[in-house]
């Protein structure tokens, strides 16, 4: 474990560079979030609810609390990003390891630090590398919750379900196989309450 924090350490201070030595840059859209961001802080309240008709709303609000707490449009949104991205690092070590055991997972972990698709994600204010934070933790509480069948994992899969899913759309197509997949189970309720849940939010 202190091999596996000393690597993240190292991938967070990676990326950190690369935040210095690069733009914000893949695409229109990371500079266009934080201008719909920032467009957004200006208004007048009340403000409203949705901030854009293209992109769900909970990634601008993440990218306009960064600039509302630290009025910086360039630098600190990024770094928020990188963190995020380090912290995904834990619910995905912790998944791979009920999966594949604690070998499998230090090495998996090691590899994703350094995975270019994933550093890149995280020096960008895209809403990717939120989404994966949302929806590792919702796997890794949605495999507790089979197998323990505690309700505070149950609880934890939905909230973080409904939080990914208001990153991207993405996340919806998950809601008939998961509450399939509870049916299947033997959990005829859960599944209700988890496709209610997904429906009312």
């Amino acid at each position: 474990m202190d091999n596996l924090r000393f690597f993240i350490r190292g991938g967070f201070f990676l990326r950190l560079y690369l935040v210095s030595v690069s733009d914000n840059i893949w695409g229109a859209d990371p500079d266009e979030k934080i201008r719909i961001a920032a467009n957004w802080l200006s208004l007048s309240a009340p403000r409203p609810l949705f901030i854009s008709n293209l992109w769900l709303p909970l990634h601008l609000y993440f990218l306009a609390l960064t600039i509302k707490i630290f009025n910086n449009l360039a630098i600190v949104p990024r770094i928020a990003h990188v963190l995020i991205g380090c912290i995904s690092l834990i619910p995905f070590y912790s998944l791979t390891r009920i999966i594949f055991g604690k070998k499998a997972a230090l090495y998996s972990t090691l590899l994703f630090i350094f995975y270019p698709l994933h550093v890149l994600c995280s020096i960008v204010t895209l809403s990717e590398i939120l989404f994966l934070l949302f929806l590792l933790v919702f796997i890794y509480s949605y495999l507790k919750y089979i197998e323990t069948n505690k309700s505070i994992f149950f609880s934890a899969a939905i909230i973080s379900f409904i939080l990914s899913s208001s990153v991207r759309y993405e996340g919806l197509v998950l809601i008939p196989i998961i509450t399939a997949h509870l049916i299947l189970n033997g959990r005829k309720k859960k599944a209700l309450v988890f496709f209610m849940s997904q429906c009312f939010f």
